[in-house]
Formats: structure tokens, sequence, C-alpha cells
């Protein structure tokens, strides 16, 4: 195995083992966002907190980096960098980055970039479903401005489906409700 198989394997070591434990953060969010019964207001406050997790990952690469390397057993090889020939009339700077800023850049930035830009959609799908239907599923904790708002744009969005008249009607089915 080549060193960087090696190292590749430690990082999928790293994060599978402390990050997706059954009785971890991770897994128990994972597992109630695969839950048939989760509301939209959950879904959409899981998916914010694994956003924040994401974004948190991304500061912490030389921490996860050290702990892949000793899963991996691999050793830092001092090899001399080579520069790259340049031609004469070449505009390139004759940047050269390690083998440690490499990984970073090209590998583990971008795939933390493409899980939160995924997640970010997600999270916005989600919320405008939460904000279009909330109202039939957290109907009952709502205050009565709360239901009354929340009525008023579900009649917006679906103005030939409910009657002007259809935010009135759930505040009086509401107030019927608690009596």
């Amino acid at each position: 195995m080549n060193p960087c198989d090696r190292i590749l394997r430690g990082f999928e070591c790293v994060l599978n083992d402390e990050d997706f434990k059954i009785n971890s953060p991770k897994a128990r969010v994972s597992m109630a966002l695969q839950s048939a019964e989760i509301e939209l207001g959950t879904t959409v406050k899981l998916l914010q907190s694994l956003q924040d997790f994401v974004s948190e990952l991304r500061g912490n690469f030389d921490a996860i980096e050290m702990r892949a390397k000793q899963k991996a057993k691999y050793k830092d090889a001092e090899k001399r960098i080579r520069k790259p020939k340049t031609q004469f009339g070449d505009e390139s700077n004759g940047l050269v980055f390690h083998q440690h800023d490499k990984f970073r850049i090209e590998v583990f930035l971008p795939i933390l970039d493409k899980l939160s830009q995924a997640l970010t959609l997600r999270t916005q799908a989600y919320d405008v479903v939460h904000k279009r239907f909330g109202l039939i599923t957290e109907f009952l904790s709502m205050g009565a401005d709360e239901i009354e708002k929340a009525a008023h744009n579900l009649q917006q969005c679906y103005p030939n489906d409910l009657e002007l008249v259809f935010h009135k009607s759930s505040y009086t089915f509401h107030v019927l409700s608690n009596v």
C-alpha cells in the first residue's frame, strides 16, 4: 500500500471511528433524519447542526490528519521538494505545496465544501416546506399570532385551494381546541 493510500485509509478510520459511533451525536442525528416520524421543524434544526459540524471539521484538519497518521502508522518521509522547470515567458510563480497542504487544498477542503453545499441546499428545501406546512404539524404548540401568520402564508401559496378567510378560521379552530 503506497503512503497516499495509507493516509486516506487513516482519514476514513478517524472519521468513522470517532464521529460516527452508534451512540455519538452524529449517529443519533443520522438515525433521526432517517426516521419516518420526524417533524419538519426538527429536520431543519438537525440539518443545520450537521452544517455546523461540517464547518467545524474544516478548521480541524491538522488534528484529524494527526489521528489519521497514527491510525495508518504513517511516517512522514523527508523528501526533497521538486520544483517544476519553468520555460522562458512562463507566468507561473513557481509555488509548490507540501504534501500536507496539497492534500488539504485538493482533497479535504473540496469534499467538505461539496458536503456543506449539499447540506445547505437540503436545509433550504426543508425550510421552505416547513414554513409552508409547519402550521399542520405544530398547530397545538403555536400561539394565536403565529397560527394566523402561518395560515395566511399557506393561503397565499395556494390561493385557489384555500379561502381568503382561512387564517381567521384557523385562529377560531385554535381557540376552540384550547377550550
